[in-house]
């Protein structure tokens, strides 16, 4: 449905990561410094949603047997927040562990030697053919995941990720706020893309953007039962604004420095409020830079191939040490499976992790 937004930065990725992060590998803290947001930030760049949710509007039309969209007030005031620190080392060796049923499914022989087949006769390019399932099904639920919830009843159900946005953060249950929270791991994994050479970049983006665009279909049908095409289409134009404008301002944030990314983060996750905890958003700065110095150190081959998972945005890391790198290196091959069926092979780079 929504076209790819792929933009004039795309070769820079890795290159602006070098620039913005690994400087402070040399010893500095990733800690970022955020002490005022100017009002000026909000320009441009500032998305802010709908002043109705999906589910109000679907009410209007349809009257008083419209399902209402699972909401929570937001609270007025949180507490403190203080990061505990975490071991960014056994973060990034989660994710060459995580072993996920769903998508590790073993076809018999037959099915094997029938692929493999079809993959020399035709000379099939599988990293272009890999983007399907990893990124238009594993990062997309990987994304959908980090503020997720839902609700059963008078019972609320979240992922132990989305508590931290929801409880800790303060910010409220709406289908809105989810939505700004996918966007923002999206543009994430968009950064990491840009990196590739430019033909997967493009096919990982365009599978990624689709997927969450099908999951968006069905849940503003299924669960804020909105059953007019014509609302769902529009609501699906708003979306992709939305994703077009964030990403214009992270860029700007990432390209510039953490005051701008915050400014950006403080408009899209927390609505431009005047009264926001200052903590949070340096927090939320601290966790994208890191995970973008995560990203950047994976090979392309690893991260194409969905060995990746998204750090805890709820700690506080130091960068890798030298020997913490080369540990990591060092395991990361030795776990590498190496293939030679046609199906599994691969021309993108082992560089890095």
């Amino acid at each position: 449905m929504a076209g790819v937004f792929v933009g004039s930065l795309r070769n820079a990725g890795r290159l602006a990561i070098n620039n913005s992060i690994s400087a402070r590998s040399a010893g500095a803290s990733l800690r970022a410094g955020v002490s005022t947001i100017s009002s000026s930030h909000n320009g441009r760049f500032g998305i802010r949603g709908y002043s109705s949710t999906p589910a109000e509007d679907a009410s209007k039309e349809k009257g008083a047997d419209a399902v209402s969209e699972p909401a929570t007030p937001t609270p007025v005031t949180t507490p403190p927040f203080i990061a505990k620190p975490g071991s960014l080392k056994d973060q990034i060796l989660k994710q060459y562990q995580v072993v996920d049923s769903t998508y590790n499914v073993k076809l018999p022989a037959w099915q094997n030697m029938l692929g493999e087949n079809l993959v020399k006769t035709f000379n099939l390019d599988m990293d272009r053919i890999r983007s399907g399932p990893v990124a238009g099904a594993l990062f997309k639920d990987m994304c959908k995941a980090q503020a997720f919830y839902q609700k059963e009843g008078d019972k609320i159900t979240m992922t132990p990720r989305a508590k931290f946005y929801y409880e800790t953060l303060g910010m409220p249950q709406t289908f809105n706020q989810w939505y700004q929270v996918t966007l923002l791991h999206v543009w994430i994994l968009f950064v990491r893309m840009r990196s590739m050479p430019r033909k997967y970049c493009r096919e990982y983006q365009q599978k990624l953007v689709n997927s969450i665009f099908e999951d968006i279909d069905f849940r503003l049908r299924e669960e804020i039962k909105i059953n007019s095409d014509r609302m769902v289409n529009n609501y699906k134009k708003g979306f992709n604004d939305q994703l077009r404008g964030s990403i214009f301002a992270y860029d700007e944030g990432f390209y510039s420095d953490d005051t701008v990314l915050a400014g950006a983060l403080w408009r899209n996750l927390f609505e431009s409020k005047k009264d926001i905890d200052m903590t949070h958003i340096e927090q939320l700065v601290h966790y994208v830079r890191t995970q973008l110095y995560v990203l950047d150190r994976m090979s392309d081959l690893d991260f194409a191939a969905g060995r990746f998972q998204f750090i805890d945005p709820s700690l506080r890391y130091q960068p890798l040490t030298e020997g913490e790198d080369k540990e990591i290196k060092s395991i990361v091959e030795s776990n590498r499976k190496e293939s030679t069926d046609a199906a599994s092979r691969s021309t993108l780079s082992k560089e890095g992790w």
